[in-house]
């Protein structure tokens, strides 16, 4: 109410500021004391009036910025949280071809072998890294008695194959059974599986063999190379005095494996 007032009086000293500008009374000596008079009552009227409309455009234009700031913040908001995302899949992707590199990177050469490339889908659930489970089978030719390697490294044989699924006996299943060489010596003997040490069969007294001897994998049909297995962790002599109880550390961690390469060579 108060400020329709202030605006009928605004608008009533405005027209009759007009009114005695254009018709001349202004001129004269008694009306400019009315004038004087009248100027000061609406100059501060009208000083306040312009303040107030800087002050409510000023508002305005700082309301508007701060609206586009803080949509522009937003903006950035999501392009940061989208950067995030895409540092995340690539460091993911990085760690991913380094772990292929690894679980595939080989000294030797086989080039001259047929191999296929598999991923770790399933492990062992006694914990005991007995087997582990790879995506490829029937359908992808994978047969019985294929060789797994992780790197220089054997992780076993190809146990059961399925349409499309195979499952590996690693070195620490007691199914698992292979010829093996004494790198030191050129000893040749049989190697079984067990968890968490394998063991050397038939290891007469006389034997030479000692605490960190490395064994590898030998192929008496000598198509395969030679592939690390594990070394002697421990030498005792055994419940029969003819023979020496040895046990061997695989090299391969089973669970820290995500591919590995088949060989399709059987034993």
């Amino acid at each position: 109410m108060k400020r329709r007032l202030i605006h009928v009086q605004v608008i009533v000293f405005v027209v009759v500021g007009l009114t005695i500008f254009f018709s001349g009374i202004s001129t004269s000596p008694f009306i400019e004391p009315i004038i004087r008079v009248f100027n000061n009552l609406i100059y501060p009227i009208m000083s306040v009036k312009n303040a107030l409309v800087h002050k409510i455009e000023d508002t305005l234009d700082t309301y508007v910025f701060l609206v586009n700031v803080q949509k522009e913040n937003r903006q950035l908001k999501e392009k940061i949280q989208e950067l995030y995302l895409y540092e995340a899949l690539y460091r993911e992707c990085s760690l991913t071809v380094d772990k292929l590199g690894k679980d595939l990177r080989t000294d030797y050469s086989l080039r001259r072998y047929r191999t296929l490339k598999a991923s770790i889908i399933g492990y062992d659930p006694t914990g005991r890294d007995n087997y582990v489970v790879i995506n490829k089978g029937k359908q992808d030719g994978v047969k019985e008695g294929y060789i797994a390697v992780s790197g220089d490294v054997l992780l076993g044989i190809v146990g059961k194959v399925f349409q499309n699924t195979s499952k590996v006996y690693t070195v620490f299943n007691p199914k698992l059974k292979l010829s093996v060489v004494v790198s030191k010596t050129g000893k040749k003997y049989i190697y079984e599986g067990g968890w968490p040490l394998g063991r050397l069969l038939h290891v007469n007294i006389g034997d030479k063999i000692e605490k960190d001897f490395e064994i590898r994998l030998r192929d008496v049909k000598r198509r395969l190379p030679a592939f690390k297995v594990g070394r002697v962790e421990r030498v005792n002599i055994g419940e029969d005095p003819f023979f020496k109880s040895v046990y061997i550390k695989p090299y391969v961690d089973v669970r820290g494996v995500e591919f590995t390469l088949l060989i399709k060579r059987s034993l």
